[in-house]
């Protein structure tokens, strides 16, 4: 999503991070305040992300590392099967 609906989420759910587990593009957003996670895709390329235009990737899933002294996002590693 847009920084405009991320920023209007954490107003009304007071998160620092949030992550999307389903989608099908891999993408890490961050400003000061907010980290956005997207998970790619756990089933690779297939014909529905080819007929709704989706860039292929290969199978993936994000491990996310949280700084246990201050509660944030440290780090966003990508694990591929």
């Amino acid at each position: 999503p847009k920084w405009k609906q991320v920023a209007e989420m954490k107003s009304v759910y007071g998160f620092d991070a949030w992550v999307q587990g389903h989608h099908h593009t891999h993408s890490v957003l961050r400003n000061a305040n907010t980290c956005y996670v997207q998970n790619g895709s756990l089933v690779g390329e297939n014909s529905y992300s080819v007929s709704e235009g989706y860039k292929g990737e290969l199978p993936s899933q994000n491990l996310v590392m949280i700084d246990i002294e201050t509660g944030l996002v440290d780090k966003v590693i990508v694990l591929y099967a």
